[in-house]
């Protein structure tokens, strides 16, 4: 106790010492001056952006809303030959104070560059009066970035969806030692208080903290500079990375090897449960679990659910190990499908954007290893995938686990699975528009084949995925989209109509390319009516084009809808005001991106008949839902159920879903696998939610959220159609269940705020499943 008060006094020293003689700052500006604000740059916009001194020591900036012909990042910037110092190396921190006076939320960038254009970007989302300290963490940074030759940094937005008004101050670097070692320390002594439940497994690992803790604090305390603490800076990171793995993993550890030692006192490995919406990492990061004997498992009939059985070899190395599921009972009689497969691991390089790690992530399901190894000290995901046939009967199954390895004894637990009384529907209600890249599988496989290719498109199917290709130049094979119907399909792209070489503003679709396009368009839309399959078609064109080219796409689809009005035409072109900006009245879907999916403009469009897709790509970036490899398993659950059920687009749209740019050869083994994860440039994921197996298709947890997400949305599609049911109907019991049935519907704040804004809990969503699955069942229960 004596050593931990030290401690504190030498942290209230350092941090009055900061106080008075900020150690480890540099102001880039504090605006005191009114000549401060001359020392930036602002860049020419549409209306003129602006930066103007304040009385009190800051300095305001206005961005307009951004115009189709304006620049998309209005900035202001500060440059090496206005006093910007080029070495940021002592620093691990850009920061700047901004307060958002305008009456809309925004989202305020900061961005720094060197002179060969290696970039770091950093963005916070404020809303309407609020202050916050827009930072960049260097740590982050991509390699290429020279922090030693910085040239430019600029405070800017990003084609402001709504005028900008910010008040800004004291731009400034910091050096991150002393927050760390704040933090460190307000972590122990959490980490402290979660031990004392498990003193026997704990006392070793805080002694150990509280040493090096001590010894940093001592040799910060001294430092006189930047410089200085710049010296302790490796070691302090080091403990740093060390708390945060033992304040995330250790109590939760304790926990698994208490639980196994109760059963058996010898025992060499320890079993829990985890949500299939948490990615559980081998080593260093933090995860939650159930150390329970058993857990439960609910769904529908023509559904897939899926829980996470974690293997923890706290005694040894484990040597072939596997996981084995006995058929699901109920009263003697079986039901839902069961399957046991270890999950595999890719290691990432550190990428472009922040993330929380860099190394060994979870990501392909191996469904071909049949036995496994797992390190001493490490934790081992097996997915059990549950899939519940149409009709299957209602009630409670169970079915016996049971964990093995070579020479210790085996472990049982019980699986438990609750079938609701309804069925998610064989036809899927979110038209989906996600192009499977074919053009890969010779990658992975050497050849490409009609069998393999079948079974890639048999298997996206079975995700509630078309197989779609938004950038194929020819319609697919009729024999090929009738066996997509039987299994599913719901939306297909007959071909792209790509933006001609080299248009200009004004220009007409070519001429010489035009006929050709219209013949296949022709001939394409006579073929499908012939076989019962033109109203799941769409044609796709003009992927993410900008002005120059609207004069272009409305020549060649005005043409199509001339010849085939009930063709419907889709777009990613860049008009987020869905027609009327660039006065494209040809398109009949418009399909933005999620951040610029503006509930408002939205509902203008579809006043004007138009549908509004929407998508996600490489962007955008956290805090939006996507799902890159290192971002929450949960993010595509949501994005795909919850948010597209609260805001409802016509569809959803993804470029690519096996892009393998880097792929020599399939998966072969694991859990430690060879599989490049680098899919875009240096993106990790980015086009890439299927993996290439040995004999075929390895889903990925990416994957499996995305496909839970869409039966998600399709529970509250089948609540939709009781509720509309129930109006019909009178009596108290139908006015008792409509009550229930419209709570259920409504997806509050506290799930989805916004679409930057939404819940990171499984045990919410899962909450939010059960009564929307409660509602129906008791709606359908009312029958007059």
């Amino acid at each position: 106790m004596r050593k931990l008060f030290c401690f504190a006094i030498i942290m209230l020293s350092l941090a009055v010492s900061a106080a008075a003689l900020p150690i480890g700052a540099l102001v880039l500006c504090d605006f005191d001056k009114p000549s401060d604000v001359e020392r930036f740059d602002v860049r020419e916009s549409t209306p003129p952006s602006s930066m103007v001194a304040n009385a009190d020591g800051t300095a305001s900036i206005f961005f307009p809303k951004w115009q189709q012909d304006s620049v998309q990042w209005p900035a202001a910037i500060l440059t090496n030959d206005k006093g910007l110092p080029k070495d940021f190396t002592d620093y691990d921190f850009a920061v700047c104070d901004v307060r958002n006076v305008g009456d809309k939320t925004c989202t305020v960038l900061m961005y720094i560059r060197d002179p060969e254009g290696a970039s770091l970007t950093a963005s916070e989302v404020i809303a309407p009066g609020e202050t916050r300290a827009v930072q960049m963490a260097f740590e982050v940074a991509p390699a290429k970035l020279d922090l030693s030759q910085i040239w430019q940094i600029h405070i800017h937005g990003t084609r402001p969806p709504d005028d900008m008004s910010l008040v800004v101050a004291n731009l400034r670097l910091e050096n991150g030692v002393p927050r760390w070692l704040e933090a460190i320390g307000a972590s122990i002594e959490t980490l402290r208080k979660e031990a004392r439940q498990y003193p026997e497994e704990m006392t070793h690992i805080m002694a150990s903290l509280d040493a090096q803790y001590g010894v940093l604090m001592n040799e910060a305390s001294k430092a006189k500079s930047a410089s200085d603490l710049a010296e302790i800076r490796p070691d302090v990171i080091a403990l740093r990375d060390r708390v945060r793995r033992d304040a995330a993993r250790a109590v939760t550890e304790a926990k698994l090897r208490r639980s196994a030692r109760k059963s058996d006192p010898n025992a060499a490995l320890a079993c829990g449960w985890a949500s299939s919406m948490e990615k559980i990492f081998p080593k260093d990061v933090g995860f939650t679990c159930s150390a329970d004997n058993e857990a439960t498992v609910e769904l529908a009939g023509n559904e897939t659910e899926s829980i996470q059985l974690l293997i923890y070899a706290f005694d040894r190395e484990l040597k072939g190990a596997n996981v084995s599921v006995g058929a699901l009972m109920k009263n003697g009689k079986p039901g839902p499908t069961v399957e046991a497969s270890p999950v595999g691991f890719v290691e990432t390089q550190r990428p472009p954007y922040p993330v929380k790690y860099v190394g060994w992530h979870p990501d392909p399901i191996l469904d071909f290893l049949k036995g496994y190894n797992i390190k001493e000290g490490e934790v081992q995901p097996v997915w059990i995938r549950i899939t519940a046939p149409a009709g299957t009967p209602a009630g409670e199954y169970k079915a016996q686990v049971t964990v093995k390895a070579a020479d210790v004894n085996p472990v049982k637990l019980t699986l438990k699975v609750r079938v609701w009384d309804f069925d998610v529907p064989q036809e899927r209600h979110l038209r989906t528009a996600m192009s499977l890249y074919d053009v890969y599988l010779p990658y992975a496989y050497g050849k490409l084949t009609e069998p393999m290719r079948q079974k890639y498109e048999d298997f996206v199917l079975s995700y509630r995925i078309n197989p779609d290709n938004i950038y194929r130049p020819e319609m697919p094979p009729i024999e090929s989209l009738k066996r997509w119907d039987k299994k599913g399909l719901n939306a297909f792209n007959i071909l792209y109509v790509q933006k001609p070489d080299g248009i200009k503003a004004g220009d007409p679709f070519p001429a010489e390319q035009r006929e050709l396009l219209l013949r296949k368009v022709d001939e394409s839309v006579a073929l499908l009516r012939a076989n019962g399959l033109f109203d799941k078609a769409y044609l796709y064109g003009f992927d993410e084009i900008g002005p120059e080219s609207f004069s272009a796409m409305q020549d060649i689809f005005g043409e199509v809808k001339r010849r085939h009005p009930d063709l419907l035409t889709l777009t990613t072109g860049y008009d987020d005001t869905f027609g009327i900006t660039s006065k494209v009245d040809a398109m009949d879907a418009w399909c933005p991106l999620t951040p610029k999916y503006d509930l408002k403009r939205v509902e203008d469009a579809r006043a004007r008949g138009k549908q509004i897709w929407w998508y996600t790509c490489i962007s955008p970036k956290e805090p939006w839902a996507n799902w890159l490899i290192e971002y929450d398993a949960i993010d595509a659950r949501v994005l795909m159920g919850l948010q597209t059920a609260k805001y409802r687009p016509d569809g959803y749209l993804y470029y690519a879903m096996m892009r393998w740019p880097l792929t020599k050869k399939p998966i072969t083994f694991g859990p430690y696998t060879d599989w490049p994860p680098a899919s875009f440039w240096d993106n990790n994921g980015d086009g890439s939610i299927i993996c290439a197996g040995p004999h075929g298709p390895l889903p990925t947890i990416r994957l499996e959220n995305i496909r839970d997400g869409i039966e998600d949305y399709e529970y509250f599609w089948v609540l939709e159609q009781e509720i509309q049911r129930l109006k019909k109907l009178s009596g108290p019991a139908a006015a008792q269940a409509l009550v229930k049935a419209e709570k259920a519907m409504d997806i509050g704040t506290d799930l989805v705020g916004s679409l930057s804004n939404f819940t990171k809990s499984p045990q919410s969503v899962r909450a939010k499943r059960s009564q929307v699955a409660e509602a129906i069942v008791n709606a359908r229960k009312v029958r007059k």
